[in-house]
């Protein structure tokens, strides 16, 4: 059976960066020359006699047969071809054999284009070019590169032969691949030329010039895995003991679209290929290569179609050929464009002249103005369907870019799809590390399930592919705790804020406008007047959802307006104008005190409650680890979850769940006394109520990966939910009072074990003092869905 190799390809090299003479310059141009061929290499032509005495005997072809009758009567007058030939000299002796020679080897229909060197084995500087390879040699071109290493060279020029010799003499049937690339530049453009040299050894033979050395299958077997060790090859096939004869023919295939597809590609595989200015500059100088423009210009960014808008990291992912103006791309406002057709279409766009376009959006004005007539926008879509960007290709000159670049584009834009999301996941993946850092990271306690999981989705994908789901995150039997500290008449004071700024809002523009009307006689300002005591005279008997609204409007669009221009009327007037700008905040641009302060204090509030809870979770998380999350509204509330099911290595008793409820009940005592003492320093002193929802039920919770949270699972656990929600508005049964009092903890429970376990925490705390004796028993009447809720009411010890 035969056996492939291919070795991997290097990198082009410039013909300055190689030694030991393997390319060098000669007569103003590049030539591909071998220092030192370690094998004998002697041309000869007896192999190719054969083949045209074959054609002769089988007379397959009549023009063959002539001419093998020719060649075989001019051979009797010329024996040295019948061996070794060493003095070329005797080729231009016998120009006619060497005609028919050639013609069997390059046709002579296609030498006006066929690159090809016939020479004596492996030896490129032969003593026949075709025209075609002379002219590409005689243009004056800017240099040559070749694909692999001076090294890497050498090594196959020893192990291409040494293959060879393993074939014949080893009995092997090996097929080795080591092309070599060529590229030539273009020195007046951009441009390159690839090609790749393909030799056909089928005139060539062997001669052992020593008996070859016995080699076992170990031995071959070593030489196989070793292929770069050119000691070892050389020492089991020694060079000088071979002799290699006959003729080859060197081809150079023209490969500049595949090769120019294969660097781009490369790039494209490497990190930060998209968004590294010097490898775009490189795909865009092969891309020129593939277009055969020399001044095409390479545009790509990352943007969300859907909604219309640029990527969210532009900075990182926006080399687009607009980048650096202001121009959203997928602005409504140039519906029309290249590019919004493109998003709305779904498919490539392409303009042959802009400059001709008889209708141009703002966008394609820019285009123009940096030199650009030509454009093709292409849509970078994902396995979902959705465009994740935008490819640009851009010329200078119109229709240099059309139809058939975009069937070429078509091989290209999934490479570029594929490195924009790479890019774009790894943006998102730090951009979730920060928030899941500042925000909502994963809670330590649950990690592990979440490492787990993930874990088993990539080995499900190695498997099955991309088609793998990841496994629900769930947790079951779990206990719940729920805390609330809500600042007590909140939106009633918020109002109250919001209602004072409005009226001295007002109050300023009413006082502004009588002084304008007096000294300038201005009619819209008497209309102004009757406008402002009529919201004055409506806002001061009460507020409601739409008059901030209505308020706002008024002073943004008629009020300011006006003063802007009576401003520049009348000093007095100006002085008094100026005056009321400055009364407002810089920011939003009215007044914003009263509310401004309620702001403050609540902020103050809620982190004062956070950095407790979060300092004292540093500590209660040592008791046993649980499940913790808050979150700030007018006050903080919190969920814990706390179970087995939520820790790998550790064993789970009811007794951990009765120490994190005393904690609980500790916690809430010492969160009133501060918010006692953090009155005296708030811009509007607020309080709070504390509620504990008691719920001696486990329950099984689920992580849902559209809100990154968990949540209850199950129809059942439902009713737990609800009561979190709606629980804090109840009210004592058989009164109007609320359940939830300033200074007061609410305990809320259903059964009567649970109101047993609490009062021995209750006694505990009235013993260390932390509340009074006057423990309250209330029921609560019944809320939407909720009913036959009980509570203790305890009062916090000043």
């Amino acid at each position: 059976m035969a056996r492939n190799y291919t070795l991997e390809k290097a990198r082009p090299v410039a013909p300055e960066e190689v030694e030991e003479g393997i390319v060098v310059r000669a007569n103003g141009k590049y030539q591909y020359t071998i220092d030192k061929f370690p094998f004998n290499s002697r041309l000869c032509f007896e192999e190719l006699i054969k083949d045209w005495d074959r054609k002769r005997r089988e007379k397959v072809c009549e023009a063959d047969r002539i001419l093998a009758d020719r060649l075989f009567e001019l051979l009797e007058d010329a024996p040295e071809f019948l061996g070794p030939i060493d003095d070329l000299s005797i080729l231009d002796k016998h120009k006619e054999i060497i005609d028919i020679f050639l013609s069997g080897l390059v046709p002579t229909s296609r030498r006006d284009t066929q690159l090809a060197v016939v020479s004596n084995p492996f030896n490129p500087n032969g003593f026949y070019k075709t025209p075609a390879f002379e002219e590409m040699y005689q243009k004056k071109q800017a240099g040559l590169m070749l694909s692999k290493e001076p090294e890497q060279l050498k090594s196959f020029m020893i192990i291409r032969p040494s293959i060879e010799v393993l074939n014949k003499f080893y009995k092997q049937d090996i097929h080795i691949d080591l092309p070599t690339i060529f590229t030539i530049q273009n020195p007046h453009s951009d441009l390159e030329k690839h090609y790749k040299s393909q030799l056909d050894l089928n005139y060539v033979d062997i001669k052992a010039l020593k008996p070859p050395k016995k080699l076992s299958p170990t031995q071959i077997n070593e030489l196989l895995t070793n292929i770069n060790d050119l000691e070892l090859w050389q020492k089991y096939i020694p060079p000088e003991n071979f002799e290699f004869r006959g003729v080859v023919v060197m081809n150079l295939i023209d490969i500049t679209d595949e090769e120019a597809i294969s660097r781009v590609k490369d790039i494209l595989l490497e990190k930060d290929a998209v968004v590294d200015r010097s490898r775009l500059l490189h795909i865009q100088h092969h891309m020129r290569t593939l277009f055969k423009i020399s001044d095409l210009r390479l545009g790509i960014t990352a943007i969300d179609c859907n909604n219309r808008q640029s990527s969210l990291y532009p900075d990182q992912l926006a080399n687009s050929l607009l980048s650096g103006t202001n121009f959203k791309l997928l602005d409504k406002k140039y519906s029309g464009s290249a590019y919004c057709r493109m998003c709305t279409y779904k498919e490539a766009v392409l303009i042959e002249d802009i400059k001709k376009e008889s209708w141009k959006t703002p966008l394609e004005e820019a285009l123009l103005d940096r030199g650009i007539r030509n454009i093709l926008v292409a849509p970078l879509t994902n396995m979902q369907g959705e465009i994740i960007g935008i490819l640009e290709l851009g010329s200078p000159n119109p229709c240099e870019i059309n139809s058939i670049s975009a069937l070429l584009l078509d091989e290209l834009v999934p490479l570029f799809t594929i490195a924009v999301e790479r890019k774009r996941e790894e943006i998102t993946n730090q951009v979730e590390a920060v928030i899941r850092e500042q925000y909502t990271a994963v809670h330590p306690t649950v990690s592990w399930r979440f490492q787990e999981t993930a874990s088993k989705l990539l080995e499900d994908r190695s498997q099955k592919g991309m088609e793998a789901q990841i496994e629900d995150i769930v947790f079951e039997d779990v206990y719940p705790l729920y805390g609330q500290m809500d600042i007590v008449g909140s939106s009633t004071i918020r109002n109250k804020g919001i209602q004072q700024d409005l009226i001295k809002n007002l109050e300023l523009a009413l006082d502004v406008a009588s002084l304008g009307l007096e000294l300038l006689h201005y009619p819209l300002l008497d209309q102004l007047i009757l406008k402002i005591h009529e919201h004055l005279t409506h806002i001061r008997t009460g507020i409601d959802s739409s008059d901030e609204a209505k308020i706002l409007e008024f002073l943004f669009s008629e009020v300011h307006p006006i003063f802007e221009q009576i401003r520049v009327r009348d000093k007095e007037t100006s002085d008094r104008v100026e005056a009321y700008f400055k009364e407002l905040d810089p920011d939003l641009n009215i007044i914003y005190r009263d509310r401004k302060a309620y702001e403050e204090s609540v902020g103050m509030i809620n982190d004062m409650i956070g950095t407790f809870l979060d300092r004292q979770q540093a500590a209660v998380q040592q008791m046993f680890p649980h499940y913790f999350e808050k979150y700030k509204t007018d006050g903080v509330e919190y969920n814990i979850y706390m179970g087995q099911s939520l820790v790998k290595n550790q064993n789970f008793d009811y007794i951990h769940l009765k120490n994190l409820r005393l904690w609980q009940l500790l916690s809430m005592c010492e969160v009133t006394r501060k918010i006692r003492v953090l009155q005296e320093k708030m811009p509007v002193p607020l309080t709070t109520a504390q509620m504990i929802l008691v719920h001696n039920t486990p329950l099984t919770i689920k992580f849902h990966l559209d809100e990154k949270q968990f949540d209850v699972d199950g129809a059942y656990n439902v009713r737990y939910e609800i009561l979190k929600k709606r629980v804090d508005k109840s009210i004592i049964e058989g009164t109007n009072e609320r359940l939830t009092v300033s200074g007061k903890i609410a305990i809320v429970y259903t059964q009567d074990k649970e109101e047993r376990e609490y009062m021995t925490y209750l006694e505990y705390l009235i013993q260390k003092g932390q509340i009074t004796p006057d423990i309250e028993r209330v029921n609560l009447a019944p809320v939407q869905g909720v009913s036959g809720l009980r509570a203790l009411r305890i009062t916090v010890q000043e």
